[in-house]
């Protein structure tokens, strides 16, 4: 396989072969500059060519992605979305969103780990400190650091308001001492750093944290454990290795990220709805890939009804195509200095929720009619079955993710009706917290 360098020298391939290419992956309904168009070719090609050949066996074990991240590292794919100027590929969200789609297409536990790690990367860039930027820009782009986010804290996903009890509290010294656990870390026993959300005084707050598989751990004295008592073991996403976590770290002021509270309005939360949209069409347009292998399967006189299937498989996904890009091009509005007073953060809100809803939804019909048209006989015994098996069980896992369906649909709802969201999934300080003040 090429590498990232060869595929952009000239003689390689030319620019416009790649480009051409990748537009009419998505049914030319995206437009993506020669830039863009190597960076989501190159994960094509290694989600294709290595990601899909181990998602299987990452499922049926599972166990940590290890050969997919040292892929991405080799290319300085991990620093996608780091700037240019600190050693990155400066992709903007709609790059973002379509990497992630292709990613997900060879496998979905991979493309979700990866996608959260863009998405930290993001932040760390806007919120950050020039200090903290130039840093931990430098850990991806030269170290090829994986970051894991520690939000989750194990209530019941279909909750109005999900409570973080995390608390960071204030030393003498300017750092913070902060304790509490967190559920569904993916990626916690591969992640070179951790960001963390959790409660202060003022607001919420968001760390990063060097767990102890790592260089640093001197930067942060304490305990971190990943609970033994509570293996990894659920039914779809299973190679995301998401544990139990217990933190009780001390985290010096260098490592704090922002202001207390601007880790909601920094856009989080919606681009990590945004990713899992994309997560979402990747599964989807791997599935349309395995079903058009059984149809060339079958003989002549079957082939109709499960052509038409096909078809209707392909519009969805056009739909999908759509509304993810409409999403992506809503957080770039939304950032650009010109257009600053006229986007309503919620109208953001509203398209990306919309993003989520149809993706999700459509990914699990797509599979659903795979299996369904596939038959008994083929779900036991052909091996596309096998993989698509895989991926149905990863698309249940996207629907129950924050924001799930039902929080996506009333976000929706309330958006319409005029109303202001300032936290659009829900949280909500901890009772104890509360009680304190």
């Amino acid at each position: 396989m090429a590498t990232l360098q060869e595929t952009l020298h000239p003689d390689s391939e030319s620019a416009t072969n790649i480009v051409n290419s990748v537009n009419q992956r998505y049914d030319n309904l995206v437009q993506f500059t020669p830039g863009e168009s190597v960076l989501i070719h190159k994960l094509g090609e290694l989600s294709k060519e290595e990601f899909a050949q181990r998602a299987i066996e990452y499922d049926r074990e599972p166990r940590p992605q290890t050969e997919n991240i040292a892929a991405l590292r080799r290319d300085n794919l991990m620093a996608l979305v780091i700037p240019k100027e600190l050693g990155g590929h400066a992709a903007d969200y709609k790059t973002f969103a379509f990497a992630t789609a292709e990613v997900a297409q060879g496998d979905r536990s991979t493309a979700l780990l990866l996608m959260m790690n863009w998405v930290t990367n993001y932040i760390f860039d806007k919120v950050g400190s020039p200090e903290q930027r130039k840093r931990f820009a430098q850990e991806v782009a030269e170290s090829g650091y994986l970051t894991a986010t520690a939000t989750s804290e194990g209530q019941s996903l279909n909750a109005k308001k999900v409570t973080i009890d995390t608390k960071f509290v204030p030393n003498e010294d300017g750092s913070y001492q902060v304790t509490g656990t967190k559920r569904f870390l993916s990626g916690a026993r591969i992640a070179d750093r951790v960001s963390l959300i959790g409660e202060g005084i003022d607001g919420f707050m968001l760390a990063v944290i060097y767990p102890n598989n790592t260089d640093n751990t001197d930067i942060n004295p304490g305990t971190i454990e990943i609970r033994k008592d509570e293996p990894w073991d659920p039914r779809g996403m299973r190679a995301t290795m998401s544990e139990t976590v217990d933190f009780k770290v001390t985290v010096p002021k260098e490592n704090i990220i922002g202001r207390p509270g601007e880790v909601f309005q920094s856009g989080l939360f919606r681009l990590f709805a945004l990713g899992q949209a994309a997560v979402a069409l990747g599964s989807a347009m791997r599935t349309r890939e395995l079903f058009a292998e059984h149809i060339q399967m079958q003989k002549e006189a079957s082939k109709e009804e499960l052509i038409r299937k096909h078809g209707q498989m392909n519009k969805r996904i056009s739909e999908m195509i759509a509304v993810l890009a409409k999403a992506a091009d809503a957080f770039t509005d939304s950032e650009n200095p010109n257009n600053h007073a006229e986007i309503n953060p919620n109208d953001v809100t509203k398209v990306v929720c919309e993003a989520k809803l149809l993706c999700a939804l459509a990914a699990k019909e797509i599979t659903e009619t795979a299996i369904e048209a596939g038959g008994g006989y083929a779900y036991a015994r052909r091996e596309v079955f096998k993989e698509i098996d895989v991926i149905h069980r990863d698309v249940e896992g996207i629907r129950i993710m924050p924001p799930n369906i039902d929080r996506a649909r009333e976000v929706i709802g309330l958006i319409k009706q005029g109303k202001t969201l300032v936290k659009p999934l829900g949280f909500a300080r901890s009772q104890t917290r509360k009680q304190h003040h």
